[in-house]
């Protein structure tokens, strides 16, 4: 607590403070408002907390020319925990207690004997901070009655270690005042203490948040259907007049009785929702009905029954009504024989979606290479609840859009491949899940790659239910949730066939809750970080090419726990397996243990390293044994097409890789250091362009792990470019496959490296400091083979991504392999919007459109480059600022501003400059604030 509110003091400082040149980097406009934030939600609790240290121990900061300093004795005070040791603080300076008002020596000693404990277990506030205490009471009780109420009252020679009366009045009147405005401000009589903490957490929240820049958000929406069998029931009456006179007037009244029940005032329609009749006689059935002469008509009644005529068996009812009639001015009234219809249970669906909080993609930061994007993890759990079963459940995931992208960020997020439990994998957006029996689960999970590195946030999900017959009370989803996804584990029974999922849900990046299928049940997780590990010495099996380290936690659980561990090994060793120290020596299943590889960086600069191993288990053993193994090179590395300018080739997975890097030299060259990286990719095949024709030249692929490829084993293969050689080779580039034939496979479909990139980080600050945020919103719907459907809308998920550098990398483009069957000439491909970008800016071209769906010639990621180097592309709030005209394409660009040709182009700041010119393919020069010509401000100055 203490420090952050010395982080907060120390960043006022550096705003108002300091150097001219560091000021104005810290005091921009943004960075004020953000800062005001954070010092209003910290003002309540610094007040409290100081209140509570002068009475105990003094003031509790002292101010330094550069830092705000905390008084260890006033400080002491805030880390007690002991609401019995304050009571008795509360007896002893009573009117009534032996000393009064005062605290008397045995009273101290008794408060000192059994003094209060701290928050750390076992830890007690020291002896000489409690003498200090009773000699300051009684101190200022003694000067309060001198008339001494201040620091300035005080006579030389006396004990400066008292309370003085106007800095606590004046904290006290403050406190009364954050009370009254907490308790308004959240509309409930909620804890004052825990309305402080949480602004208080808030705070130090935003204050992280401007620690490390502030990212680019885009909003995603992923809409999903949801269907299902449901029982609806179709009453028809049809009447026949075979005489000259019309029949008129014509009423219809249903009534539902339980079977064999025959008094009408047990009717029970209104466990039972009735739709409007449909075909309906002439005029309706409510007495303006009629059937010509000579002639028949018919009404039918679409009906469905509600939970409560059936809560928990299947139960029968009589359904019948009575017809009344006119003819020739007669009237008649005909009771209707009844039918007899069995009502079964309904299923109540719990839907719980869980999200993955961190992905993995391109890093902005590294310009020379383009790291793969990791699959991270989509899932929904069906948890039937109902005494009936949910029949033929179907979903359909439709592809993730984005619904708000403020500064056109070029990042693009697709859904790969999907399965229902532990089934395999399928290309398919649509999952047949099947029947869900009472009492039982199902989850269906999506794998998604997106093109940039984020972490997703704000999380939200919401559904509607649409059915013919109008009435939410059919709708079988009972609840929907959406929950901020670390990893997808398998339970403790080895044998059941649905995952459970392992949460974040205070969002602190350390797992917290276990949601299980079995019983729809939550858990809490106990949590062992790396300072509680101890690592063991590793153990060398040279036979069996495998290294062994033991682990030994602190702490021990009886219930579900996770643990996180520095990694020990170098990502060319494997982790295989982790077995339990217990009787039986088990394993941990493979779902339950990974490995990370993070990268964070601070606006500063700063990096931090997270590379970690995680485990969970379902109760602790103590200690566990990491098995490692040398990774494997790639299998089979074949060349399976070449051309004058390219060569495709494709390779077998290699054990506990999920990346592959590619590399590519000229064959009559052997140094280390000609090797030329071409790129890094998560599939097993890739295709090699830019080369020279005529030419030999070797190919390399290593196997990696998120990434990371050092001391891997390579693969190296030597191919051809057809044609006569050329003396002045061209540039290479490349480009991972998107689309693989029959013989390739994707590299990551095993469970490990699935899970591995699930869990893996995806918050990036970014060198230009841009924001985004992303929301997701899927959609369900559920319908019966009656027609009634539900719609289940999740809003969920913002994103906040990195901005990649757009002009110096040299990374790759997309052209698949299994092209050698085809003659159709596809033109640019890639592998998402991001990549096709890169590709037209190192053309010297603007990016005009990217289509990931084939194209009428069959060809799938087509890239279109603009015709002309788009200039004048600027985000439309940018052109407005300077009166411009903003068009979406014009001569072959996108975004093109109009009308501004007086002014240059506009930016806020230059991060915001750096990244338009990035986007015009252009190197940034400079920025100015101030008028330049033609009266503009903010021009951003482009070479």
């Amino acid at each position: 607590v203490t420090n952050t509110l010395t982080c907060i003091y120390t960043i006022a400082k550096a705003c108002a403070g300091g150097s001219r040149r560091r000021r104005r980097r810290a005091s921009s406009g943004q960075f004020d408002s953000k800062y005001r934030e954070v010092v209003d939600a910290n003002r309540a609790y610094m007040n409290q907390m100081e209140t509570f240290a002068l009475v105990f121990g003094g003031k509790l900061f002292a101010e330094t020319n550069d830092e705000l300093i905390t008084q260890p004795g006033a400080a002491a005070w805030l880390d007690m925990k002991d609401p019995e040791w304050l009571a008795r603080v509360g007896e002893f300076w009573s009117d009534d207690s032996d000393a009064g008002i005062y605290v008397s020596p045995s009273e101290c000693l008794n408060l000192t004997s059994s003094p209060p404990r701290r928050y750390a277990e076992g830890t007690f506030i020291e002896a000489r901070y409690i003498a200090h205490f009773c000699q300051r009471w009684n101190n200022t009780q003694r000067y309060l009655f001198e008339g001494i109420a201040s620091q300035a009252d005080l006579p030389a020679g006396y004990d400066p270690n008292f309370i003085p009366h106007d800095e606590y009045y004046a904290h006290w009147q403050t406190l009364l005042a954050d009370v009254d405005r907490a308790r308004e401000e959240s509309n409930t009589t909620v804890d004052f203490g825990e309305i402080i903490l949480s602004k208080g957490l808030e705070a130090e929240q935003l204050a992280l948040r401007d620690s490390v820049g502030i990212c680019v958000e885009v909003r995603v929406r992923i809409e999903q259907e949801l269907t299902m069998t449901r029982t609806a029931f179709l009453g028809a009456l049809e009447l026949t007049n075979d005489a000259e006179d019309p029949i008129t007037n014509i009423s219809v009244q249903l009534y539902m009785l339980p079977h064999g029940e025959t008094n009408l005032s047990n009717n029970v329609t209104h466990l039972f929702v009735i739709g409007d009749p449909s075909p309906v006689f002439i005029g309706g059935v409510e007495g303006n009905g009629q059937v010509s002469a000579f002639s028949s008509s018919k009404s039918e009644w679409l009906f469905m029954a509600l939970r409560e005529a059936a809560p928990t068996e299947p139960t029968a009812y009589d359904v019948g009504g009575t017809l009344s009639y006119m003819v020739n001015g007669a009237v008649f009234e005909v009771k209707l024989f009844p039918d007899t219809i069995t009502v079964y249970p309904d299923p109540a669906l719990y839907v719980k979606y869980f999200w993955s909080i961190n992905v993995f993609g391109d890093d902005p930061f590294t310009d020379d290479v383009v790291e793969p994007s990791i699959p991270f993890n989509l899932a929904v759990m069906f948890y039937n609840d109902g005494a009936g079963t949910a029949s033929n459940l179907q979903i359909v995931s439709g592809q993730p859009e984005i619904v708000e992208n403020e500064k056109g960020l070029l990042v693009d997020f697709e859904i790969i491949r999907s399965r229902v439990n532990y089934d395999t994998y399928s290309p398919s957006l649509a999952l047949n899940i099947g029947d869900v029996a009472p009492g039982k689960a199902v989850a269906a999970q999506w794998d998604l790659v997106c093109s940039l590195q984020g972490e997703f946030k704000d999380f939200n999900a919401t559904y509607d239910y649409v059915t013919p017959l109008g009435d939410s009370r059919l709708s079988v989803v009972e609840n929907i949730s959406i929950h901020p996804l670390v990893h997808i584990v398998r339970g403790d029974n080895q044998s059941e066939p649905v995952p459970d999922f392992l949460t974040d849900e205070d969002g602190d990046f350390v797992p917290d809750t276990l949601h299980r299928s079995e019983a729809n049940d939550v858990i809490q997780v106990a949590v062992t970080l790396p300072a509680e590990v101890s690592l063991g010495a590793p153990i060398d099996d040279r036979i069996n090419n495998r290294v062994t380290i033991r682990v030994s936690i602190g702490n021990s659980s009886e219930g579900p726990i996770y643990v996180r561990i520095n990694d020990p090994m170098s990502d060319n060793q494997t982790l295989i397996s982790v077995t339990r120290s217990d009787a039986t020596n088990s394993s941990l299943p493979v779902e339950n243990f990974w490995r990370t590889h993070r990268v964070r960086r601070a606006s500063s600069g700063a990096e931090t390293v997270e590379d970690w191993v995680h485990l969970f288990d379902h109760v602790s053993s103590g200690t566990y044994y990491l098995h490692f193994e040398a990774a494997s090179a790639a299998a089979s590395l074949v060349v399976v097409d070449v051309d004058t300018d390219l060569i495709a080739i494709a390779w077998g997975d290699a054990v506990g890789a999920n990346t592959y890097q590619v590399s590519i030299r000229a064959a009559n060259s052997r140094r280390r250091e000609d090797w030329s990286l071409v790129a890094a990719t998560s599939l097993t095949a890739y295709t090699i362009e830019g080369l020279a024709s005529g030419t030999l030249y070797d190919v390399r692929v290593k196997p990696g792990l998120d990434g990371n490829f050092d001391s891997s084993p390579a693969t190296s293969i030597q191919a051809t470019t057809t044609g006569n050689a050329s003396s002045t080779p061209s540039s290479t580039s490349g480009s991972s496959s998107s689309t693989l034939s029959a013989s390739t496979t994707d590299s990551t479909s095993s469970s490990q490296s699935s899970t591995t990139a699930a869990s893996s980080s995806l918050s990036v600050p970014t060198s230009t400091n841009p924001t985004t945020s992303t929301s997701s919103t899927l959609t369900a719907s559920s319908s019966a083979s009656s027609t009634p459907q539900t719609t289940v809308a999740v809003d969920s998920s913002s994103s906040s991504i990195t901005t990649p550098d757009l002009t110096s990398s040299s990374k790759s483009v997309t052209r698949s392999p299994s092209m050698t069957t085809s003659t159709v000439d596809c033109g640019l491909v890639a592998p998402n919007m991001h990549a096709c970008s890169k590709l037209c800016k190192r053309q010297g071209l603007g990016f005009f459109g990217y289509r990931r769906a084939p194209n009428s010639n069959g060809c799938v990621g087509t890239c279109t480059c603009a015709a002309a180097t788009c200039s004048r592309t600027i985000h439309r709030g940018l052109c407005r600022r300077c009166q411009g005209t903003h068009y979406r394409k014009k001569d072959g660009c996108r975004n093109v501003c109009l009308g501004c040709a007086s002014c240059p182009i506009q930016a806020d700041s230059k991060q915001d400059c750096r990244q338009l010119c990035k986007r015009s393919g252009l190197p940034f020069r400079k920025v100015r604030h101030y008028d330049v010509v033609g009266g503009c401000s903010r021009a951003c100055f482009c070479n």
